[in-house]
Parts: C-alpha cells; structure tokens; sequence
C-alpha cells in the first residue's frame, strides 16, 4: 500500500451478533482503478466520462486522462453544473473552443456535497449520426414518391388513356 496514491475511501460499521457496533469496515479506491470502471460500460466512441465531486474535482476519467485526476475540471459549463448540482443535458463549449454536448447526473446517496458524473460527446459526432440518418430518410421518400408517380402514370394510362383510345378509335 503506499500513501500517496490518490483514492476515495469508505467506511462501513460493523455488528455483532448482539447488534452492537463493533468494528468499520474501511477501504480505498485507488482513482486511477476507479476510472477504468468508466471503461466497461458501453459508452460511444469519443464520449468522455467523468466522475466528480462537490468542487469539480475530476476523481476518475475514462478515456483515462491522468492529466485531469485531482484537478478541477477544465470546462466552466461542468463546473457550474457541479456547483448548482445539475441533472439533464446541455449544450456549451469546452475549454478547448469545441461545441460538445454534455450530461450529468448526481451519484445517489451522496447527500447535496456527493459525487456527480458528467459525459461529453462532440456535437459533430451527434450531427454526423443525425445527418447520416436524415440522408437515408430523404432517399426513401424520393425512392416512394418515384414509385408513385410511375403506379399513378401506369394507373393513368389504363385506367383513362386506353379506354380514351377505344373510344376515339370506335367513332372514328
């Protein structure tokens, strides 16, 4: 064990059988493993996942940014969320300029000073993904309004134009 490895520690009373208090339970989490946690959830590709506490201290990071662990967080819009403890979604520029949409989320149990998770994500990612999609809708409805046009032509000329020509054809 060494000291000075940064980590969050906890305690946990301990009973006896009789119900009485008798020992805590206490461990510590190293920053670094608990940033790696981030790594095992199903995060999109360049989302940013941070784990902070009540003075926008970065405790983990993931992808890992060793530079941020025990710093506040660079972006002002993180550090105003964890100051008035925000929970939704938003959309602000980061410290380096970049447009980036961010969420965040207050970790249960930890009281009004607790921890608070925030993620980022370019807001080029997220535009690509919708133009991407928009591109697919937009062919589809050209593909089917082609496809109406050519049904209402086909329907038109059987429907109206060979019954004109009988009938043309029959008085002349």
């Amino acid at each position: 064990y060494d000291e000075r490895v940064a980590g969050i520690g906890f305690g946990v009373p301990v009973h006896d059988p009789l119900g009485q208090l008798s020992d805590v339970a206490f461990a510590i989490v190293k920053l670094q493993t608990l940033g790696s946690t981030f790594g095992h959830s199903s995060l999109s590709a360049g989302t940013t996942a941070v784990l902070l506490d009540h003075r926008a201290t970065v405790l983990a990071a993931y992808p890992p940014a060793p530079g941020w662990l025990g710093r506040r967080h660079p972006d002002a819009v993180v550090q105003q969320a964890v100051q008035m403890r925000l929970q939704g979604v938003s959309q602000a520029q980061d410290a380096q300029g970049r447009q980036q949409i961010y969420a965040f989320a207050p970790v249960p149990g930890g009281g009004a000073g607790g921890l608070l998770v925030a993620l980022s994500l370019p807001h080029e990612q997220v535009a690509a993904q919708s133009r991407s999609a928009l591109s697919v809708q937009m062919l589809t409805v050209l593909a089917m309004m082609l496809f109406g046009l050519a049904c209402a032509w086909w329907m038109g000329n059987w429907l109206i134009i060979q019954p004109v020509r009988a009938i043309l054809g029959a008085a002349d």
